[in-house]
Protein backbone atom coordinates (compact mmCIF):
# COMPACT_ATOMS: atom_id res chain seq x y z
CA UNK A 1 0.00 0.00 0.00
CA UNK A 2 1.47 3.07 -0.95
CA UNK A 3 0.66 6.97 -0.02
CA UNK A 4 1.03 10.10 -2.94
CA UNK A 5 2.82 13.17 -2.59
CA UNK A 6 1.69 15.60 -4.54
CA UNK A 7 2.78 19.96 -4.34
CA UNK A 8 3.77 22.12 -6.94
CA UNK A 9 4.19 20.31 -10.30
CA UNK A 10 6.02 17.86 -7.98
CA UNK A 11 4.61 14.14 -7.58
CA UNK A 12 5.78 10.47 -6.14
CA UNK A 13 4.17 7.82 -4.19
CA UNK A 14 5.84 6.23 -1.32
CA UNK A 15 5.29 2.88 1.22
CA UNK A 16 2.11 3.92 3.52
CA UNK A 17 5.09 3.29 6.64
CA UNK A 18 7.19 5.94 5.28
CA UNK A 19 6.22 9.77 6.15
CA UNK A 20 6.99 13.03 5.20
CA UNK A 21 9.79 14.58 7.06
CA UNK A 22 9.67 18.19 6.06
CA UNK A 23 8.29 19.55 2.90
CA UNK A 24 9.36 23.67 2.30
CA UNK A 25 10.61 25.86 0.23
CA UNK A 26 13.97 26.25 -0.33
CA UNK A 27 15.65 29.70 -0.54
CA UNK A 28 12.67 31.04 -2.65
CA UNK A 29 13.96 28.79 -5.67
CA UNK A 30 12.64 25.21 -5.36
CA UNK A 31 11.21 22.77 -2.53
CA UNK A 32 12.36 20.08 -0.40
CA UNK A 33 10.81 17.52 0.28
CA UNK A 34 12.54 14.52 2.40
CA UNK A 35 10.39 11.39 3.10
CA UNK A 36 11.84 8.36 5.63
CA UNK A 37 11.18 5.33 7.07
CA UNK A 38 11.12 3.45 10.44
CA UNK A 39 14.76 1.70 9.72
CA UNK A 40 16.92 5.12 8.85
CA UNK A 41 15.68 4.99 4.95
CA UNK A 42 15.60 8.77 4.18
CA UNK A 43 14.50 9.78 0.43
CA UNK A 44 15.35 13.75 -0.49
CA UNK A 45 14.30 15.59 -3.30
CA UNK A 46 15.66 19.23 -3.79
CA UNK A 47 13.79 20.68 -7.06
CA UNK A 48 14.88 24.11 -8.72
CA UNK A 49 14.43 26.20 -11.62
CA UNK A 50 16.34 24.58 -14.62
CA UNK A 51 18.23 27.91 -14.90
CA UNK A 52 20.00 27.19 -11.63
CA UNK A 53 23.63 25.56 -11.85
CA UNK A 54 24.33 22.89 -10.41
CA UNK A 55 26.53 20.10 -10.42
CA UNK A 56 26.63 16.53 -9.18
CA UNK A 57 30.46 16.59 -8.27
CA UNK A 58 30.45 19.36 -6.57
CA UNK A 59 27.05 18.85 -4.35
CA UNK A 60 28.62 15.20 -3.67
CA UNK A 61 31.72 17.24 -2.40
CA UNK A 62 29.96 19.98 -0.24
CA UNK A 63 27.68 17.22 1.04
CA UNK A 64 31.19 15.33 2.19
CA UNK A 65 32.56 18.41 3.97
CA UNK A 66 29.27 19.11 5.37
CA UNK A 67 29.19 15.41 7.27
CA UNK A 68 32.86 15.98 7.80
CA UNK A 69 31.64 19.38 10.07
CA UNK A 70 29.27 17.25 11.67
CA UNK A 71 31.95 14.67 13.58
CA UNK A 72 33.92 16.06 16.35
CA UNK A 73 37.07 14.91 14.89
CA UNK A 74 36.20 15.56 11.21
CA UNK A 75 39.83 15.66 9.97
CA UNK A 76 40.07 11.28 10.55
CA UNK A 77 36.17 10.54 8.75
CA UNK A 78 36.73 9.04 5.75
CA UNK A 79 34.21 8.72 3.04
CA UNK A 80 34.48 6.85 -0.02
CA UNK A 81 33.24 7.70 -3.32
CA UNK A 82 31.83 5.80 -6.37
CA UNK A 83 29.69 5.67 -9.29
CA UNK A 84 25.97 4.24 -9.18
CA UNK A 85 23.82 3.97 -11.85
CA UNK A 86 19.65 3.11 -11.57
CA UNK A 87 16.55 3.86 -13.40
CA UNK A 88 15.24 7.16 -12.77
CA UNK A 89 11.91 8.37 -14.98
CA UNK A 90 12.03 5.39 -16.27
CA UNK A 91 16.19 5.37 -17.81
CA UNK A 92 19.78 4.86 -16.12
CA UNK A 93 21.03 7.89 -14.41
CA UNK A 94 24.60 8.12 -13.43
CA UNK A 95 25.44 9.39 -9.80
CA UNK A 96 27.55 9.00 -6.73
CA UNK A 97 27.70 6.82 -4.21
CA UNK A 98 28.97 7.70 -0.39
CA UNK A 99 30.20 5.00 1.74
CA UNK A 100 30.75 6.22 5.39
CA UNK A 101 30.64 5.17 9.03
CA UNK A 102 28.74 7.25 11.62
CA UNK A 103 28.86 6.29 15.35
CA UNK A 104 30.33 2.62 14.18
CA UNK A 105 27.56 2.33 11.77
CA UNK A 106 28.14 2.07 7.98
CA UNK A 107 25.82 4.29 6.33
CA UNK A 108 25.09 4.67 2.40
CA UNK A 109 24.29 7.81 0.41
CA UNK A 110 23.45 7.61 -3.27
CA UNK A 111 23.24 11.36 -5.29
CA UNK A 112 21.52 11.93 -8.28
CA UNK A 113 21.19 14.79 -10.66
CA UNK A 114 18.01 14.56 -12.49
CA UNK A 115 16.96 16.62 -14.93
CA UNK A 116 13.10 17.67 -16.27
CA UNK A 117 11.59 20.11 -19.18
CA UNK A 118 11.54 23.26 -16.69
CA UNK A 119 13.30 21.40 -13.60
CA UNK A 120 16.05 20.09 -12.07
CA UNK A 121 16.41 17.85 -8.64
CA UNK A 122 19.17 16.91 -6.87
CA UNK A 123 18.33 13.38 -5.07
CA UNK A 124 19.97 11.83 -2.04
CA UNK A 125 19.21 8.56 -0.97
CA UNK A 126 20.46 7.28 2.32
CA UNK A 127 20.09 4.65 4.70
CA UNK A 128 22.18 1.93 7.16
CA UNK A 129 24.18 -0.81 5.17
CA UNK A 130 22.13 -3.87 6.96
CA UNK A 131 18.76 -2.11 5.56
CA UNK A 132 19.88 -0.77 2.16
CA UNK A 133 18.76 -3.97 0.15
CA UNK A 134 14.87 -3.66 1.64
CA UNK A 135 15.75 0.55 1.56
CA UNK A 136 16.70 0.17 -2.19
CA UNK A 137 13.63 -1.65 -2.79
CA UNK A 138 11.02 1.30 -1.17
CA UNK A 139 13.58 3.87 -3.08
CA UNK A 140 13.26 2.50 -6.72
CA UNK A 141 9.43 2.78 -6.36
CA UNK A 142 9.51 6.26 -5.86
CA UNK A 143 11.67 6.81 -8.36
CA UNK A 144 9.61 4.66 -10.47
CA UNK A 145 6.59 7.19 -9.61
CA UNK A 146 8.35 10.61 -9.66
CA UNK A 147 6.70 13.33 -11.93
CA UNK A 148 7.88 17.03 -12.32
CA UNK A 149 8.12 19.14 -14.99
Amino acid sequence: MTKNYEKDGLSCSYQCNWKIKYDEVYQELGRVVAVEDSNNGIFVISLFPLEVPLDLEEYAEETKREWKSRIKNGKDFDIKTSEITRNILLEPSSGIRLKFSFENIPYTQDLFLVKGKKRIAVVALQTIDKNLENADKDFQAIFDSLEFE
